[in-house]
């Protein structure tokens, strides 16, 4: 049997116009000798209604072809059109208007907006886009202006006295205050516009967006909650953390510590009365790692920002003005004005 007679009939499926298609095309990376052509002059219908898999060994340009017909990515040569339109003629702006409108991602890395509901994720793309849905029912101790680091062996606490603090988890017994808001009275909708609108947050593994440039992650928890925010002092933390120059950039294109500066001025743009970092440097080298702290200290200095970080690492924790330790889940020792020595002779103590 040859591969033909696998396939309906015309008569039997009716011709559709692709939904997406790559005519000639070509990406290209580096020049002369360390030039590597990852596609070359791929011509490929995407039908409507249909699941179409791409396969090939490592290198082979899957990725790559389908960045390219997603948009995500410009091909060297050739064209790439979404239904009718041709994605090598449009701005960035058209590219991430369409992306928004016109193109759904599933990403390996799940990539889901921690501080949000599984149902505010799925309703998000249209969010970004400016629509609704037909049945979306809508109504719409840190001590301020200083760094706290909170301190700890594994499984002492730490995140979830942090989780706890910025609403995200909710305590047994007790409660946790933002401001004058006891956030243990509060129902879900409440909690997360409390998060929205009064709490920022720096994650270890980023958490951004990868289908938005460096300054729409910037502005994505403002448009969540459904303001413009401030156009001069966004453009200021932008240029505070040095990336001026990369905001029209997606995550892909930038390197680890360049994602955590987009955190971090994402967490700064709404102007929150506190600051949650869990572990913001994790993933991050040395020298990357204390570009972060260093503009996180300067957020308290500049700015008036209250942040709590938590962190296991002494260097980190030296960034803070306070540091709190915990040990099964109860504060054990506090210090103000940490240098790595005297937090390294605390945790001595503490182990003997």
């Amino acid at each position: 049997m040859n591969a033909t007679t696998l396939m309906p009939s015309a008569e039997r499926t009716p011709m559709r116009a692709p939904a997406a298609r790559a005519v000639a095309a070509t990406s290209v990376y580096g020049s002369g000798d360390l030039a590597v052509t990852a596609l070359d002059g791929v011509d490929l219908d995407l039908g409507a209604h249909q699941l179409t898999a791409i396969m090939g060994p490592s290198g082979s340009g899957k990725s790559t072809l389908m960045h390219v017909m997603a948009g995500l990515d410009r091909p060297s040569d050739g064209r790439v059109l979404i239904g009718d339109v041709d994605l090598t003629t449009l701005s960035e702006r058209q590219l991430s208007l369409l992306r928004r409108e016109r193109v759904g991602f599933v990403f390996q890395a799940f990539n889901l907006v921690p501080t949000l509901t599984a149902i505010e994720n799925v309703r998000l793309p249209q969010l970004l886009a400016g629509r609704r849905t037909a049945d979306e029912d809508w109504v719409d101790d840190i001590v301020a202006g200083r760094l706290t680091a909170i301190m700890g062996p594994s499984g002492s606490g730490k995140s979830t006295l942090m989780h706890s603090m910025a609403g995200l988890d909710r305590l047994t017994d007790g409660q946790a205050f933002i401001g004058d808001v006891d956030l243990t009275t509060l129902g879900e909708r409440q909690l997360t516009q409390v998060r929205r609108e009064r709490i920022g947050f720096v994650f270890q593994a980023f958490n951004l967006v990868p289908m938005l440039t460096a300054i729409e992650n910037i502005e994505l928890p403002l448009r969540l909650g459904g303001r413009r925010g401030d156009g001069s002092y966004i453009d200021h933390v932008i240029e505070t953390v040095g990336l001026t120059e990369r905001r029209d950039h997606r995550p892909s294109e930038l390197s680890g510590g360049q994602q955590q500066r987009v955190a971090v001025a994402r967490a700064l743009a709404s102007r929150p009365e506190v600051i949650f970092a869990d572990e913001p440097t994790g993933n991050l080298d040395r020298h990357a790692a204390m570009e972060v702290l260093g503009l996180l200290r300067r957020a308290t200095r500049a700015h008036g920002q209250s942040i709590a970080m938590v962190t296991h690492d002494p260097a980190a924790a030296a960034y803070a003005d306070r540091v709190v330790f915990l040990a099964d889940g109860r504060i054990v020792a506090e210090t103000s004005e940490p240098t790595v020595e005297s937090l390294l002779d605390i945790i001595r103590d503490l182990e003997v």
